[in-house]
C-alpha cells in the first residue's frame, strides 16, 4: 500500500480496521481527516485566547 509508510503503520492500520470492521483505507483517511480537524481546532483555540477574545 502507498498511502502507509512502512510495516509498522501497516499493522497499527490493520489492528484499527479488524477493531472497528473497516478497511485500512478507511481508517487511514479517518485519522488522517480527523487530525487535521483537531489541529485546525487547536489553532483556533490558541488565536482566540492569544487575541484576547477582543
Amino acid at each position: 500500500m502507498n498511502l502507509l509508510n512502512g510495516f509498522d503503520s501497516y499493522m497499527i492500520y490493520k489492528l484499527l480496521a479488524n477493531l472497528f470492521h473497516k478497511s485500512i483505507e478507511q481508517v487511514y483517511w479517518s485519522l488522517t481527516v480527523g487530525g487535521l480537524i483537531v489541529v485546525v481546532i487547536i489553532f483556533a483555540i490558541y488565536y482566540l485566547v492569544g487575541k484576547g477574545f477582543k
